[in-house]
């Protein structure tokens, strides 16, 4: 009842990942990577397409 409705999807994204925790099936890597995304300080080749930002290359990088 305390749940507003902007909160609904969030709080579905968090038991749905709490679930799959239970039963071993989370990547925590991966889920780690999509909230965080690159947080290294390692340097990357420079990027090829003026376009993409710095971070965006920087986590495609790290992706691949």
């Amino acid at each position: 009842m305390g749940i507003f409705e902007r909160h609904k999807l969030m709080f579905s994204f968090q038991m749905t990942t709490m679930i799959m925790d239970g039963d071993d099936v989370l990547n925590k890597i991966e889920l780690d990577f999509f909230l965080k995304g690159n947080t290294s300080l390692d340097e990357v080749d420079p990027k090829p397409f003026r376009w993409m930002s710095d971070n965006g290359w920087k986590d495609a990088v790290k992706l691949d």
